[in-house]
């Protein structure tokens, strides 16, 4: 073979193999940019859930608030309800009255301990306390109790507020006091019997 042949088949071998390894390279880029796209495609479909998982959870949980303060409404609704009812039994079930506003005042008088008691009532119930001072003498099996009554009326719609003679120690035993800590111990168990009976009631 002479020179010049022996040089057109070294530039033919390495054309074809400057040819192969572009092809090569060539595929191999294609073959990255595709993984590298599948790759991208992974990562933003990824992100689009998570992003619409994340919509929908807030979605629940402003939701659940929603539904919780709609609740709370119902729950402030049903304990001014009970007020509602409390405040009436003065007025429409005067011998009901009578019996409660005796219990109070012997609830007072067993946790303040003596022998002497200063009592504060509504206005309203003057016309009826006798009896009921009679009442609480009857239940204690106890006459020689002493229960005077301040003239200073009390500013709430029934019950009373028992102080000891000396003016030291008082128990609070009215409508409010009683309602509030009603409120206080029962505001959670009623809440959650107002959030179950929604549910029970959804489709």
């Amino acid at each position: 073979m002479s020179i010049e042949a022996l040089k057109a088949e070294i530039k033919k071998a390495a054309e074809e193999e400057s040819r192969r390894i572009l092809l090569e390279a060539e595929q191999k880029a294609k073959t990255i940019i595709s993984e590298a796209e599948q790759k991208a495609k992974s990562i933003m479909e990824k992100r689009v859930q998570e992003t619409i998982r994340k919509l929908e959870e807030k979605e629940k949980v402003e939701l659940a608030i929603a539904r919780i303060d709609g609740k709370k409404k119902d729950l402030e609704e049903v304990f001014k309800e009970a007020e509602n009812r409390l405040n009436k039994i003065p007025i429409e079930n005067r011998e009901l009255y009578k019996k409660v506003l005796s219990d109070f005042i012997i609830e007072g008088i067993k946790n303040l301990g003596g022998s002497e008691f200063l009592i504060k009532i509504n206005q309203r119930d003057h016309e009826i306390i006798n009896d009921v001072i009679e009442m609480v003498k009857r239940k204690l099996h106890d006459k020689k109790i002493g229960i005077s009554v301040s003239p200073e009326p009390l500013n709430d719609a029934g019950g009373v507020i028992i102080y000891t003679k000396d003016m030291r120690l008082y128990y609070t035993n009215t409508f409010e006091s009683r309602l509030m800590k009603f409120k206080s111990e029962n505001r959670s168990k009623v809440l959650e019997i107002l959030l179950k009976s929604n549910q029970e009631v959804k489709p």
